[in-house]
């Protein structure tokens, strides 16, 4: 009779945790009949205990039991991207749960986070969330999305008016993911407008891109790079006709040194692009070729590296709710730089001949 009524509970408040509790489910689990509960309470606390394949087989009897709960769904759609790897089990999950729980913003905004690690183009994933403005208005991590994707689709007009639309909070996993969309977004506007001759128009959205309003909830890291910004400041000065200010741009985009990526400190990242950029700028092509040098030895060496988390580093993007191979990142990143490395050698030979 008590197990009857167990059967016929919400299952909002079971948070198996000790050794008891599990023996209780397993006995539970093992009566004659469907029982939602039991699975899926034992599958929490297998995953938890890192038996990661036992805990998906439970929610998996708990998905039979109760096709339509929406919560086992979302357990087994993380389960399948983070232990099996399976991209589309993943997403077929996902569907089941957003279908059992329309309403559901953070199953909204978590769907969008996993069809990015499935490589979904941009614009498909942008035409849904605009689908829902509802859903989307509802939480920072999906408005941030929304202003990536008019970013990546060539839209930053809208992913800047997205951005100073809303007062936005820090949350864990999510530290400089509006900072940077508002970057991006700034740069992409200025060089339009350098792009049709507005240098006027280029050098205020580049200026204003190192001062984020408050309502973004960040502002640069005292040890973040702004080599990007201060290159294309330099060069929206200099087609102003005011050079010794351009000069100076270039100079504080060059003399950068490292960058703070993913909470740690790096030798190189992407900005080292932009310092080779302003160093040639200046006419300094040797020193702009040695750091170009310098850059791809990096990225060789990271290749061969061993990608480690930083002690520190206690909220990471990359781990928050789909998990990435961080060798393969890392791999991913090293060929990144690597590229833009060779490319702005490139650019020297081309500018000798």
């Amino acid at each position: 009779e008590t197990l009857k009524q167990a059967r016929a509970m919400s299952a909002d408040y079971c948070f198996p945790s000790r050794l008891h509790d599990q023996l209780v489910l397993e006995w539970a689990a093992a009566q004659s009949g469907a029982d939602r509960n039991a699975a899926y309470g034992l599958g929490n606390y297998f995953f938890d205990r890192k038996r990661h394949e036992d805990a998906i087989a439970c929610w998996e009897t708990a998905r039979k039991a109760d096709p339509a709960f929406a919560t086992v769904c979302r357990n087994l759609g993380i389960a399948y991207w983070n232990v099996r790897r399976d991209g589309e089990a993943a997403r077929h999950a996902y569907r089941c749960a957003l279908k059992n729980d329309p309403a559901d913003a953070r199953l909204f905004a978590e769907f969008d986070h996993l069809r990015g690690k499935l490589g979904d183009p941009a614009a498909e994933r942008l035409k849904h969330l605009l689908a829902y403005p509802g859903l989307v208005a509802e939480r920072d991590d999906c408005t941030v999305g929304l202003a990536e994707l008019y970013n990546a689709t060539g839209r930053p007009d809208k992913a800047l008016e997205t951005l100073l639309d809303r007062r936005f909070h820090p949350w864990e996993g999510g530290e400089g993911k509006v900072l940077g969309q508002y970057t991006t977004a700034r740069l992409l506007l200025g060089q339009r407008a350098l792009d049709a001759g507005d240098a006027d128009a280029a050098l205020e959205h580049f200026q204003s891109a190192m001062k984020p309003p408050e309502n973004l909830g960040e502002a640069y890291h005292l040890l973040q790079g702004k080599a990007h910004v201060n290159y294309w400041t330099g060069k929206a000065l200099r087609a102003l006709g005011r050079e010794t200010e351009a000069v100076a741009a270039f100079e504080s985009s060059a003399k950068e040194a490292g960058d703070f990526q993913s909470m740690a400190v790096t030798e190189h990242s992407e900005l080292s692009y932009f310092r080779g950029l302003s160093l040639m700028e200046l006419g300094h092509e040797p020193e702009a070729r040695a750091l170009f040098e310098d850059v791809k030895l990096f990225a060789h060496s990271e290749r061969n590296g061993v990608a480690t988390i930083d002690y520190f580093a206690t909220s990471l993007p990359l781990l928050l709710v789909f998990e990435d191979d961080l060798d393969q990142t890392k791999q991913v990143r090293a060929t990144e730089l690597l590229h833009l490395a060779e490319q702005g050698l490139l650019l020297i030979t081309s500018r000798k001949m």
